[in-house]
């Protein structure tokens, strides 16, 4: 989408495409892996499960509210040491978010935002996954409720209703849950480690890419997995198979798409290619259509931040052959990422969790 009637040439030779308003019909589903007929499926039972009333449309993913206008990063490392200092990006009144408590080791931090509270979960293999909650001006983060599993190379995503981790090299073939004040197992996945996941609307996540198993390559799948219900769907894959990328709504022209980026490609070599799913259209939601070239991204990174900022999308932070504490940001009239005098604390910060909202 764009608010100019032209184009300008894409910065680089690599052909892009911007998303149009064009209505576009979405494919079946190819098929569905896992219903909610064993006891893997099962969610935390509470007196909260069975007055549950029935989920609304799915179309309503459709309304999504206003747009993100700041963004916060967390935890993780600083050119291998810990990183406790929160460094905060806003499009809109400024507030502040306290520093984390000073980390003996370095280690893999994951955030979302749920219900006004940022929550950020860190650990490892060794490690059990820790949590922690805090809140725009508090002067402190507070414990959270935490999975009783170690976790490395995870990844979280939040809807209205739940905090789904997912992923990771000690992990179960499961996905943690959270619901109702407590964790609990959510629906069978594949074995699989550095996705990147979203959540949309009530009970909609959507995971991407990753490195399925024991491989060495990673893959091109996108699931759809809906928590009301335990269904898992594999969607249209991507364009190109990656893992370590990152992914985020964008919403332009009114309209919900699925932005990622960057991460590393078959061959482990860093890549700034970028790609997007249109997910609602003028019928009010479209669940499998097919990704489409998104402009590339300025240099290539992965494990970085993506993030919605005000009316766009920021890339920051990460690992790659260059200091990232320049952000930059995607120009929706030029159709192309462009540099910015924001810049971070850190220009070497990584394994860091980051929310928009």
């Amino acid at each position: 989408p764009t608010t100019e009637e032209t184009t300008p040439p894409s910065p680089t030779t690599e052909e892009t495409t911007k998303p149009t308003t064009e209505e576009t019909t979405p494919l079946p589903p190819t098929t569905v892996v896992t219903t909610n007929t064993t006891e893997a499926t099962t969610k935390p039972t509470t007196t909260a499960d069975t007055t549950k009333t029935t989920k609304p449309p799915i179309e309503d993913i459709c309304k999504y509210g206003a747009r993100n206008k700041s963004f916060v990063i967390a935890g993780g490392c600083a050119e291998l040491e810990p990183a406790s200092k929160s460094e905060v990006f806003t499009r809109g009144e400024m507030f502040t978010i306290p520093d984390l408590p000073v980390m003996e080791t370095c280690l893999r931090s994951q955030s979302v935002y749920y219900q006004g509270k940022i929550v950020l979960c860190t650990g490892s293999g060794r490690v059990n996954i820790f949590c922690f909650q805090t809140e725009p001006n508090s002067e402190s983060w507070d414990e959270f409720p935490s999975p009783q599993r170690t976790g490395d190379e995870f990844r979280m995503a939040s809807t209205t209703k739940y905090i789904a981790i997912i992923g990771g090299l000690s992990r179960a073939a499961t996905i943690d849950v959270f619901y109702n004040g407590a964790w609990g197992t959510g629906p069978m996945f594949p074995d699989i480690r550095d996705v990147a996941a979203v959540g949309l609307g009530d009970d909609l996540i959507l995971v991407t890419g990753g490195v399925p198993g024991a491989a060495l390559a990673p893959a091109d799948r996108v699931y759809q997995i809906q928590l009301d219900t335990n269904e898992t769907t594999v969607l249209n894959p991507l364009i190109n198979a990656r893992y370590g990328h990152s992914i985020s709504p964008l919403i332009l022209n009114e309209k919900l798409y699925i932005v990622l980026a960057g991460g590393r490609d078959i061959t482990a070599n860093t890549i700034n290619t970028a790609e997007y799913l249109e997910m609602c259209n003028e019928d009010g939601f479209m669940s499998n259509g097919t990704w489409s070239t998104f402009p590339p991204l300025k240099v290539g990174r992965f494990d970085f931040g993506l993030e919605g900022y005000g009316d766009t999308l920021a890339a920051f932070a990460g690992k790659g052959t260059a200091s990232f504490r320049i952000l930059e940001i995607y120009d929706a009239n030029r159709n192309e990422w462009i540099a910015t005098n924001e810049r971070l604390e850190n220009p070497f910060r990584s394994d860091f969790g980051s929310v928009s909202f």
